[in-house]
């Protein structure tokens, strides 16, 4: 069973009210009632990231789903963070290492960063509705 956040967090509350996290993380917990693959598990949550609003916390695929998503290129490759509506690497987890942290996505197999960040934003909206 997930270990709840609110036990061990430090400063959980400083970028977002008690009341509202509590009930997002309500939410969250409740909504967990049938098995998920550790993919599922993994996008479920990775949301509270942004719920949270620190900068200093990262949810990461496990070792064993990152291993299996790194050999059968499935796994977009880099953390990236959405800034004045520019897509910003800021953790590469690729093997290539001429893309450097701070390098700007400006597109993904053709499809403009904006338009990318706009369709996931307003899918993640929906679910949290």
């Amino acid at each position: 069973m997930a270990k709840d956040t609110r036990k061990t967090h430090a400063n959980l509350y400083l970028y977002v009210s008690k009341k509202e996290l509590d009930k997002t993380l309500d939410s969250f917990y409740t909504h967990i009632n049938t098995p998920m693959t550790a993919l599922e598990f993994y996008s479920y949550i990775s949301p509270l990231v942004s719920i949270i609003k620190d900068g200093h916390n990262y949810i990461h695929p496990s070792n064993n789903l990152t291993e299996y998503y790194n050999k059968n290129a499935l796994f977009f490759p880099f953390h990236v963070s959405y800034l004045d509506k520019r897509l910003l690497i800021d953790m590469n987890l690729s093997t290539d290492t001429t893309i450097n942290v701070g390098a700007e996505i400006l597109s993904i197999n053709g499809i403009d960063a904006d338009t990318i960040m706009n369709e996931l934003l307003k899918k993640n909206a929906k679910r949290w509705l």
